[in-house]
């Protein structure tokens, strides 16, 4: 009795342990999603006050640019204005031309790769069926070599008798 309730114990004492053990594991884990989530939102509210920043800077820029086409004349800062817009303009048919091009040579470079791949299968179709007709023409001229009565002289008629009264002849006689 003593005994059992001692077991018991024990196997209480290593469930509490192991719980006690998954618990802690369990805490670091939390503890570690946290401090991943903390830098995750420092770095985003870095990159957004960078971003803000960068946003402020462009608009004081515009506003100096402004205050400067006033000072120097309306015309000057429209047609700075025009010219940024013409840029942007050939820059995004530049970018299109470019786009297009690339598209184009990957198609070239497409169907060079799908010709050179059929020569291919075209080719090993040829370079088999040569090396089938090769070896039916071999098969054929063996037959043919097999079929001939001279190629085999110990069964061609005298020859063959011949043959096997020599052999009758020299077998030792058994028994005298």
């Amino acid at each position: 009795m003593m005994k059992t309730k001692l077991f018991l114990a024990a196997i209480a004492l290593l469930g509490v342990a192991a719980t006690a053990q998954e618990t802690e594991q369990n805490r670091e884990r939390t503890r570690e999603r946290v401090e991943t989530a903390t830098q995750n939102q420092q770095r985003t509210e870095a990159q957004e006050q960078i971003q803000n920043e960068q946003a402020r800077e462009a608009l004081q820029q515009a506003r100096e640019r402004q205050q400067e086409g006033v000072e120097q004349g309306m015309s000057t800062s429209e047609e700075a204005l025009q010219n940024r817009e013409q840029n942007r303009s050939q820059q995004a048919e530049e970018t299109r031309e470019n786009a297009q091009q690339r598209r184009s040579e990957g198609v070239e470079r497409g169907e060079a790769a799908r010709e050179n791949a059929r020569e291919n299968r075209m080719r090993g179709s040829e370079r088999s069926e040569a090396a089938r007709t090769r070896s039916q023409s071999a098969r054929e001229e063996r037959g043919k070599m097999e079929n001939r009565p001279a190629s085999r002289p110990e069964t061609n008629g005298e020859a063959f008798r011949e043959t096997q009264r020599t052999q009758r002849q020299e077998r030792p006689v058994r028994g005298r």
